[in-house]
């Protein structure tokens, strides 16, 4: 294990934990507390290095800061608005990090929310922005099915992608993911 590799599983752990607090924070302010552990064995496979196993986040530490540096050559897909290829953003480490941190707390939460209230490629969101999210992530399950349970895969990497763009237009307009995590928590929370 790499030094780098400690620091992304931090970054991380910090970010996992910033928006579980703020999303399992009940209207009486007590917390349902998860635990997140940093793992020093090897992940169990070669794209696996983040999991939620009811009721702990774990974090696989070895290899993860090359993982998400090879997961970054690419562009963030944006959404909400229509963009050229060539005029896409570059993905981040950061931006990364932010998406799956807010995948992984959407695991959590589907403990506490029906199955129903999940999105799935055959619900209809009321909200323009998820409704093309939604169409994107059942496109590309469709070429690249998830390991694992579907429903859970896919209301999971919805909440991924929005989140991700969200956290990209918000860095935009000078922002920082302390000042916006209680944003991208409503973002974990919403129903279609």
């Amino acid at each position: 294990m790499s030094a780098d590799d400690w620091k992304i599983a931090n970054r991380l752990f910090q970010t996992i934990g910033s928006l579980d607090r703020i999303v399992f924070l009940d209207e009486d302010g007590y917390l349902m507390p998860a635990t997140i552990v940093l793992v020093t064995n090897p992940p169990p496979d070669e794209d696996h290095f983040i999991e939620y196993s009811h009721p702990e986040y774990h974090i696989f530490v070895p290899g993860i800061a090359k993982h998400l540096q090879n997961a970054a050559k690419g562009n963030l897909i944006l959404l909400a608005e229509n963009f050229k290829l060539q005029d896409l953003p570059v993905l981040t480490v950061d931006t990364l990090i932010v998406g799956i941190a807010a995948h992984e707390v959407r695991h959590r939460l589907q403990h506490f929310i029906p199955k129903n209230c999940w999105f799935s490629p055959d619900c209809s969101p009321k909200d323009g922005y998820m409704e093309k999210v939604v169409k994107f992530v059942d496109r590309l399950f469709h070429y690249d099915p998830p390991r694992g349970d579907f429903n859970k895969e896919f209301d999971a990497k919805v909440i991924e992608f929005a989140a991700m763009e969200y956290y990209w237009k918000a860095t935009q307009k000078g922002k920082n993911l302390k000042t916006i995590i209680p944003l991208l928590a409503e973002i974990i929370g919403k129903l279609p």
